[in-house]
């Protein structure tokens, strides 16, 4: 049995076939392009790790728009006043998210803080203060977690404070626990 050969066929190979080009000397990096290859790869990466993370978490919370907390509007009023003078620039009240809320967020230097406000009427029956509970404080910072995976704020440290409002009194009470 013969063998048909193709008439289209030709002994030389095809111009665009790599195996044919002539191989170009390669490139040397110099120190410094190969860092700001290793810069801009290690930004690429923390930039498709954090969109993941933000569009799984965003998926999982429907986000709602923050509401004023009408019991203790009148406190948390206070409590801003109070980190006001006391040299606290406030960054947001009331951000809500499905997972929780955080009554204030403010800057004290180059710290962010996630301030947790508490009210009693009186001391009757407890300081302010005692009102934090560990499942509070837990909760609080989850939505601390979350506040910095959405918002990106840029900080240096960042710490949790309570502003606890007793009757007459406002006691800010500066890192009042550690996540």
């Amino acid at each position: 049995m013969a063998v048909k050969q193709d008439r289209n066929a030709s002994a030389r190979p095809a111009p665009n076939n790599p195996a044919t080009k002539p191989r170009a000397k390669p490139h040397r990096l110099s120190d410094e392009e190969k860092r700001a290859r290793e810069r801009d790869a290690e930004r690429r990466r923390d930039d498709r790790q954090h969109k993941l993370h933000a569009s799984l978490i965003e998926a999982a919370i429907a986000d709602k728009p923050p509401a004023p907390n009408v019991v203790g509007a009148e406190a948390e009023d206070r409590a801003v006043a109070a980190l006001e003078a006391d040299g606290y620039d406030i960054v947001t009240r009331n951000w809500k998210r499905d997972l929780g809320e955080l009554d204030v967020v403010a800057r004290d230097g180059d710290v962010l803080v996630f301030v947790e406000v508490r009210s009693r009427e009186d001391d009757e029956h407890g300081h302010a203060a005692e009102m934090v509970s560990w499942q509070k404080r837990g909760k609080v910072s989850k939505v601390a977690y979350l506040y910095l995976v959405l918002e990106r704020p840029a900080y240096e440290t960042c710490r949790f404070d309570v502003v606890a409002v007793t009757g007459a009194s406002v006691e800010i009470i500066k890192d009042a626990w550690r996540a």
